[in-house]
Protein backbone atom coordinates (compact mmCIF):
# COMPACT_ATOMS: atom_id res chain seq x y z
CA UNK A 1 0.00 0.00 0.00
CA UNK A 2 1.31 3.40 -0.95
CA UNK A 3 1.74 5.92 1.90
CA UNK A 4 -0.19 9.17 1.74
CA UNK A 5 1.71 12.44 1.91
CA UNK A 6 0.83 16.12 1.96
CA UNK A 7 2.03 17.65 -1.31
CA UNK A 8 2.39 21.32 -2.20
CA UNK A 9 3.67 22.79 -5.46
CA UNK A 10 3.54 25.95 -7.57
CA UNK A 11 1.85 25.82 -10.95
CA UNK A 12 -0.62 27.47 -13.31
CA UNK A 13 -4.37 26.94 -13.24
CA UNK A 14 -4.37 25.45 -16.76
CA UNK A 15 -2.11 24.61 -19.64
CA UNK A 16 -3.74 26.05 -22.77
CA UNK A 17 -2.42 29.58 -22.88
CA UNK A 18 -1.04 31.77 -25.64
CA UNK A 19 2.63 32.76 -25.11
CA UNK A 20 1.77 36.43 -24.56
CA UNK A 21 -1.21 35.73 -22.29
CA UNK A 22 -0.73 36.81 -18.67
CA UNK A 23 -1.10 33.98 -16.17
CA UNK A 24 -1.36 33.86 -12.38
CA UNK A 25 0.66 31.51 -10.21
CA UNK A 26 -1.16 29.14 -7.86
CA UNK A 27 -0.20 27.01 -4.87
CA UNK A 28 -1.61 23.52 -5.30
CA UNK A 29 -2.22 21.01 -2.51
CA UNK A 30 -3.05 17.32 -2.63
CA UNK A 31 -3.14 14.59 0.01
CA UNK A 32 -3.03 11.02 -1.26
CA UNK A 33 -6.01 10.46 -3.56
CA UNK A 34 -8.00 13.40 -2.18
CA UNK A 35 -9.26 16.21 -4.34
CA UNK A 36 -6.94 18.98 -5.48
CA UNK A 37 -7.04 22.32 -3.66
CA UNK A 38 -5.49 25.52 -4.94
CA UNK A 39 -4.96 29.10 -3.93
CA UNK A 40 -3.89 31.95 -6.21
CA UNK A 41 -0.81 33.92 -5.19
CA UNK A 42 -2.03 37.53 -5.22
CA UNK A 43 -0.35 40.24 -7.30
CA UNK A 44 2.05 37.96 -9.17
CA UNK A 45 1.44 37.25 -12.83
CA UNK A 46 3.67 36.87 -15.87
CA UNK A 47 3.25 36.17 -19.58
CA UNK A 48 2.89 32.44 -20.18
CA UNK A 49 6.12 32.35 -22.22
CA UNK A 50 8.08 33.07 -18.98
CA UNK A 51 6.66 30.03 -17.17
CA UNK A 52 8.99 27.01 -17.07
CA UNK A 53 6.69 23.96 -17.28
CA UNK A 54 9.42 21.46 -16.45
CA UNK A 55 10.64 23.17 -13.28
CA UNK A 56 7.21 24.62 -12.40
CA UNK A 57 8.69 28.03 -11.82
CA UNK A 58 9.10 31.43 -13.44
CA UNK A 59 12.12 31.70 -15.72
CA UNK A 60 14.96 33.98 -14.59
CA UNK A 61 14.64 35.92 -17.84
CA UNK A 62 11.41 37.47 -16.46
CA UNK A 63 13.49 39.28 -13.84
CA UNK A 64 16.25 40.08 -16.32
CA UNK A 65 13.73 41.76 -18.65
CA UNK A 66 12.07 43.52 -15.68
CA UNK A 67 8.72 41.80 -16.22
CA UNK A 68 8.82 40.62 -12.63
CA UNK A 69 10.74 42.27 -9.79
CA UNK A 70 13.42 40.55 -7.75
CA UNK A 71 11.23 41.06 -4.67
CA UNK A 72 8.44 39.06 -6.30
CA UNK A 73 10.87 36.24 -7.04
CA UNK A 74 12.06 36.33 -3.42
CA UNK A 75 8.43 36.11 -2.31
CA UNK A 76 7.89 33.02 -4.50
CA UNK A 77 11.13 31.52 -3.16
CA UNK A 78 9.97 32.11 0.41
CA UNK A 79 6.67 30.36 -0.33
CA UNK A 80 8.41 27.36 -1.90
CA UNK A 81 10.91 27.16 0.97
CA UNK A 82 8.06 26.82 3.49
CA UNK A 83 6.52 23.77 1.77
CA UNK A 84 8.43 21.18 3.83
CA UNK A 85 7.76 22.88 7.18
CA UNK A 86 4.05 23.18 6.38
CA UNK A 87 3.89 19.54 5.25
CA UNK A 88 5.43 18.45 8.55
CA UNK A 89 3.03 20.59 10.60
CA UNK A 90 0.07 19.17 8.68
CA UNK A 91 1.30 15.61 9.26
CA UNK A 92 1.52 16.35 12.98
CA UNK A 93 -2.04 17.72 12.94
CA UNK A 94 -0.98 21.26 13.86
CA UNK A 95 -2.30 22.97 10.70
CA UNK A 96 -5.42 22.63 8.59
CA UNK A 97 -5.26 23.04 4.80
CA UNK A 98 -6.69 26.56 4.91
CA UNK A 99 -4.26 27.62 7.63
CA UNK A 100 -1.40 26.09 5.66
CA UNK A 101 -2.32 28.32 2.70
CA UNK A 102 -2.51 31.32 5.04
CA UNK A 103 0.90 30.53 6.49
CA UNK A 104 2.45 30.13 3.03
CA UNK A 105 0.98 33.43 1.85
CA UNK A 106 1.91 35.27 5.09
CA UNK A 107 -1.72 36.04 5.84
CA UNK A 108 -3.07 36.18 9.36
CA UNK A 109 -3.59 32.73 10.71
CA UNK A 110 -5.59 31.19 13.49
CA UNK A 111 -4.63 27.57 13.35
CA UNK A 112 -6.75 26.25 16.18
CA UNK A 113 -9.08 23.38 15.47
CA UNK A 114 -11.83 25.14 17.42
CA UNK A 115 -11.55 28.24 15.21
CA UNK A 116 -11.69 26.03 12.13
CA UNK A 117 -14.78 24.28 13.45
CA UNK A 118 -16.61 27.49 14.39
CA UNK A 119 -15.77 29.76 11.46
CA UNK A 120 -14.83 27.65 8.46
CA UNK A 121 -17.00 24.51 8.66
CA UNK A 122 -20.06 25.11 10.86
CA UNK A 123 -22.37 24.45 7.91
CA UNK A 124 -21.20 20.83 7.81
CA UNK A 125 -22.70 19.94 11.19
CA UNK A 126 -26.08 20.04 12.89
CA UNK A 127 -26.29 22.49 15.83
CA UNK A 128 -26.24 19.64 18.37
CA UNK A 129 -23.20 18.01 16.79
CA UNK A 130 -21.40 21.34 16.54
CA UNK A 131 -22.02 22.02 20.25
CA UNK A 132 -20.83 18.53 21.16
CA UNK A 133 -17.56 19.01 19.22
CA UNK A 134 -16.99 22.48 20.71
CA UNK A 135 -17.54 21.17 24.25
CA UNK A 136 -15.14 18.30 23.63
CA UNK A 137 -12.42 20.60 22.27
CA UNK A 138 -12.78 23.02 25.18
CA UNK A 139 -12.39 20.16 27.65
CA UNK A 140 -9.12 18.90 26.17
Amino acid sequence: MKAKHHNFWLSLNGSNYKPSETVSIYIFYKYGNSSLKKKRIPNISVPFSYWDKKNKYIKQSAVDKKILSADDMEYLDSIASKFNAVKRQMSEGILTVENAFRKLLKQSEDDTVLHHLITETPHLYTPNTLNKYKDYLRSV
